[in-house]
């Protein structure tokens, strides 16, 4: 029933994209915000996909394309559509994007390059951003590619695993239950289980470019190598949270992209550094953007070179970027931006919405609808 209800559509969206841009398969390609809506452009600024969805995510494998709330007309909430655009899902149930390979719709699995589906998995809470195919990373811990089989079991039954993330370059971050000494741990394993580094009192979430920003409980605070070794030293303002009332590992902002960490150093206070330890210190006046008013996507990282910043004067804010040494690259002349994604950048810019280059032109998403 699925399968057909699937094709049906399929013809459908097909037909609307008639006009758009080919494949988008090694295509470079952006977001664009048109009368409030996402829509997808390539680098000519051509559509790839229309404006028409409240949000939409990208993974580098496939779009999922969000409505935010229910539609008088029965439009379904989500649509995933592979690089190529042919429709992979339709339908109501959240879409968790597991990883390049596959996505989460309630009990259902989908592998993205076969358009297969497993309907009987039980597993919830996957994490983003799974990279290594022979374990992902669940709340409940880590299971194999058919996700009914566990794949890292701590080699003591003192120990649980009760938080864990993705892996990369075969090291991954868990948060441990040692049960005999009744206490909360940090540690770093590998895919056999083996303890890297323990006693880790917040990092972050997984390792970047070869590096984990953590403070351990000694007081000790900087970037640790795979082989769980202190590279250099760096103060980190640790994030405290609870997850109903449970103990949540705390993290630290640190992950390394393009070669550079955004790193907090205190409460609201922002330094980036590269991984010789060398530090650049932050431009006056200007604040790292918080994703939470400005960016749909991680905001502490460089994108295409750039990081987002906003300046905030006489109660407005205004938003820039700045570039890898802490310069002012393009200045806080923006109502709105958002995160670049590759060649452009959502913003607004006296009250219009479009999009700018890297270099700071600016295009409107008027003239991109309308082809010029």
């Amino acid at each position: 029933m699925r399968r057909n209800f699937l094709k049906i559509f399929t013809g459908i969206i097909l037909a609307i994209f008639v006009g758009c841009s080919a494949s988008t398969a090694g295509e470079s390609v952006s977001f664009f915000m048109y009368n409030g809506k996402w829509g997808v452009i390539n680098g000519k600024r051509e559509i790839v996909i229309p404006p028409e969805y409240d949000f939409i995510r990208y993974n580098g494998s496939y779009y999922i394309c969000e409505f935010l709330w229910s539609h008088e007309n029965g439009r379904p909430n989500y649509t995933v559509f592979s690089k190529e655009k042919n429709i992979l899902y339709q339908g109501n149930s959240h879409v968790v994007p597991v990883s390049k390979k596959y996505f989460q719709t309630g009990d259902c699995i989908t592998n993205v390059r076969k358009n297969e589906e497993n309907q009987d998995t039980k597993l919830k809470s996957f994490w983003e951003g799974n990279e290594d195919s022979s374990c992902y990373a669940t709340n409940q811990g880590y299971y194999k590619e058919d996700f009914k089989t566990p794949a890292v079991v701590p080699k003591s039954d003192q120990i649980h695993y009760f938080r864990t993330y993705p892996f990369r370059n075969g090291r991954a971050v868990a948060g441990v239950y040692i049960i005999d000494k009744d206490e909360y741990d940090i540690q770093v394993i590998d895919s056999k289980s083996n303890i890297i580094c323990s006693d880790i009192a917040a990092c972050t979430k997984t390792y970047s470019e070869g590096l984990l920003a953590a403070t351990m409980n000694d007081g000790t605070s900087g970037f640790l190598d795979e082989s769980g070794k202190l590279v250099f030293k760096c103060p980190f303002f640790v994030h405290y949270q609870t997850a109903g009332g449970a103990y949540v590992p705390p993290t630290v902002n640190g992950h390394f992209n393009e070669g550079k960490a955004v790193v907090e150093t205190a409460e609201n206070q922002w330094a980036i550094y590269d991984k010789s330890g060398k530090k650049y210190d932050w431009p006056d006046g200007v604040q790292k953007a918080n994703a939470a008013y400005a960016s749909h996507v991680d905001g502490e990282e460089f994108k295409s070179g750039l990081l987002l910043v906003v300046k905030k004067e006489n109660g407005t804010r205004k938003y820039g970027y700045i570039d890898h040494d802490c310069n002012l690259a393009i200045p806080c002349i923006f109502e709105q931006a958002f995160d670049f994604m590759n060649d452009f950048a959502i913003v607004r810019l006296n009250g219009t919405d479009g999009v700018i280059d890297r270099e700071g032109n600016f295009y409107s998403a008027e003239s991109i609808v309308n082809g010029k």
